[in-house]
């Protein structure tokens, strides 16, 4: 009974105490950084990159490929949500990687790249 009590109040102390990352949305100034749909490429990163210390998580969110220009035709038009640039200013991500508790990314600055250009972002060497 003593156990089933220690690990009530432990774990929902644990996990209550997290909180969201707040990441806001910066441009790629890179003219070449297009998203299917011609839109310019984003990421987003924590508030202040002055906080930014040598531990820096990047996180590259897929959303699946397409390898012709049919493929990536009909995969826009059909899903434009994914061929597009995010237009969200602010992100909330929490939990898993995000939180600052109980992971091995505590103290990392932390940026989220989404997805837009169908690509397996495997990049082009120029």
């Amino acid at each position: 009974m003593l156990w089933k009590i220690f690990n009530s109040v432990f774990f929902s102390t644990m996990f209550s105490q997290a909180s969201a990352v707040t990441l806001l949305r910066s441009q790629l100034s890179d003219p070449n950084a297009l998203c299917n749909d011609g839109s310019q490429a984003v990421y987003y990163h924590q508030q202040d990159v002055r906080d930014a210390s040598s531990k820096v998580l990047v996180v590259l969110a897929g959303s699946g490929y397409c390898s012709t220009i049919e493929e990536c035709s009909l995969r826009c038009t059909e899903q434009p949500e994914p061929c597009s640039s995010p237009g969200a200013q602010i992100l909330e991500k929490e939990g898993g990687v995000w939180s600052d508790q109980f992971s091995p990314f505590d103290g990392h600055f932390k940026v989220f790249v989404p997805s837009c250009s169908s690509d397996s972002f495997s990049g082009r060497r120029i």
